[in-house]
């Protein structure tokens, strides 16, 4: 019978100690079930400065931060703004009965809230409704509400506004879903 030739990778040693890489490391005992490994085959655990701390558990929605709550309203105010900015009769008050279009719940937010004469929301107005609600549902109707509000918008525009003044503001405000976030 031939041999067959030793293959050229077989003639490689290996390196760093990579012929254990595949090797069964469990070392059974003499009674099923029980097993025990080499100690550097074990994970570690690094349980850092705080190992002592006890950790917290939270059951709600991350809260919304001020800071988020502003950048919110600030991409809501931006999009109303390109709206209003290509609006030449403002006494015709198309986007006020936006508002008032709003579902029940998105409503709730908007309940006093004012569009300045140059166009901007009354932030403050819209912040003291939303404090009024539970903090950790507020990411939640932060979002509901702005998106509604936003989304009625360019719905409404789309009668209101000829096609020129449309694709401008469309084109300036696309992807704001995107920048108002989660």
């Amino acid at each position: 019978m031939p041999t067959i030739p030793p293959r050229a990778i077989d003639k490689i040693p290996p390196e760093n100690g990579d012929e254990n890489a595949f090797a069964d490391h469990e070392k059974r005992d003499h009674r099923d079930g029980v097993f025990h490994t080499q100690p550097h085959h074990l994970d570690k655990v690094s349980l850092g400065e705080n190992r002592h701390k006890t950790p917290q558990l939270s059951f709600g929605a991350p809260l919304l931060s001020d800071g988020a709550l502003a950048a919110k309203i600030a991409v809501c105010d931006g999009v109303l703004l390109a709206f209003y900015r290509v609006t030449t009769n403002h006494q015709d008050d198309w986007i006020h009965r936006v508002l008032a279009g709003l579902s029940a719940d998105a409503s709730q937010l908007w309940r006093g809230v004012k569009i300045s004469a140059d166009g901007h929301l009354d932030a403050q107005a819209f912040t003291a409704n939303l404090r009024q609600r539970a903090p950790s549902a507020h990411r939640q109707l932060t979002n509901t509400a702005l998106l509604a509000f936003m989304d009625h918008l360019v719905e409404r525009s789309q009668d209101v506004l000829n096609d020129d003044k449309l694709d401008a503001v469309l084109v300036e405000v696309a992807g704001y879903r995107l920048r108002l976030g989660r």
